[in-house]
């Protein structure tokens, strides 16, 4: 939904009342309007088609969303990385912050 608001500037599920928008979630009813996404790549809307897939099977993982082309080739791969171990786990803490937040115990 996040990625959906940054690249049209809007909400992807609209409604004229909070039952409707509610409505329309539940049902996983979503468009890209010409208007929000003329300048928006088609590898853009399929990433953001794949996050808010209304089925579970088909609802990219934080790790499968990583390393979907459209960020692959529009990220820094180090930065990628980072954050796939990120989604992982892998280095949580590192020893600066760990050493950060033992003083702050003290």
């Amino acid at each position: 939904m996040i990625v959906y608001m940054l690249l049209s500037g809007a909400p992807p599920f609209y409604g004229r009342n909070d039952e409707a928008i509610k409505a329309s979630i539940v049902q996983g009813e979503y468009q890209f309007p010409n208007e929000l996404f003329r300048d928006v790549t088609d590898d853009a809307m399929a990433f953001v088609s794949c996050l808010l897939s209304y089925s579970i099977e088909y609802r990219y993982t934080a790790e499968q969303a990583l390393t979907h082309p459209w960020l692959k080739g529009n990220c820094d791969p180090d930065q990628l990385h980072r954050c796939k171990d990120g989604a992982q786990g892998v280095g949580a803490i590192s020893d600066g912050y760990s050493a950060d937040i033992n003083a702050m115990q003290m």
